[in-house]
């Protein structure tokens, strides 16, 4: 919703598979959950599994839910990515292209994994596109190729993307491509975004994501192309 709305409003079958779906049973609550007001965390995380299903449902798409527990909620090891790639293919057996975080600015453990198990599905012939992710990517506002202003030289966001790009070899040599949201697009957005009510006051620490220059832009890496940018 976030990162990728341009393909929520695209014409064509579309499945979102949200990969940590499950129901923790904890007596903690977390800090992330802490701060945005939770007391129970069950209900909590079922009241964002729902604001989820809402605002995908503005576009026209029904959320599927793996059972798997986020990193704040489990007390054992990750799932192995053999687990996760079997529940996704049972809840999505077919696709034509796989969507899957960049994970530029911010190394959470779960955007890790789900990178990870994109990169190893993509080596073995799944067409595969990498996103960039907010709020963490843009921690020092979009780089100047994004957005087409003037570039500042003492803010080059390049250097502190280039951070984590290179981590990644596919990532690294692949193509960026920009699309810029206008007008009832990025409204739209917004407007979607914001029923995430246990999450968007939190996210939205000094306008981030209510700034149109913001979310009015989304940056995605099909994997296995050149190291130019583009934009449409």
């Amino acid at each position: 919703m976030l990162d990728c709305w341009s393909l929520l409003e695209q014409e064509g079958p579309l499945a979102v598979a949200n990969v940590f779906g499950g129901i923790p049973e904890l007596s903690r609550i977390p800090t992330w959950d802490a701060i945005g007001g939770a007391t129970d965390i069950a209900e909590h995380v079922r009241e964002r599994i729902a604001e989820d299903a809402e605002a995908l449902g503005t576009a026209g798409v029904t959320p599927v839910n793996l059972p798997f527990l986020g990193e704040n909620y489990r007390d054992a090891p990750p799932p192995l990515l053999s687990e996760i790639a079997r529940a996704l293919v049972d809840s999505v057996p077919t696709t034509s292209r796989l969507y899957a975080p960049a994970v530029v600015g911010d190394p959470h453990p779960d955007h890790v994994l789900v990178r990870r198990l994109a990169l190893k599905l993509f080596r073995q012939g799944v067409p595969t596109t990498l996103y960039a992710e907010l709020p963490y990517a843009v921690q020092f506002g979009w780089p100047h190729w994004v957005t087409g202003a003037e570039r500042n030289p003492r803010v080059d966001v390049d250097v502190f993307w280039n951070r984590f790009r290179e981590a990644v070899p596919e990532l690294r040599s692949a193509e960026a491509e920009v699309v810029v949201l206008t007008g009832d697009k990025r409204r739209r957005k917004l407007d979607a975004i914001r029923l995430y009510r246990t999450q968007f006051a939190g996210m939205d620490v000094h306008g981030v994501l209510s700034n149109p220059e913001i979310h009015g832009y989304e940056v995605f890496w099909p994997l296995g192309s050149s190291t130019q940018s583009r934009v449409r």
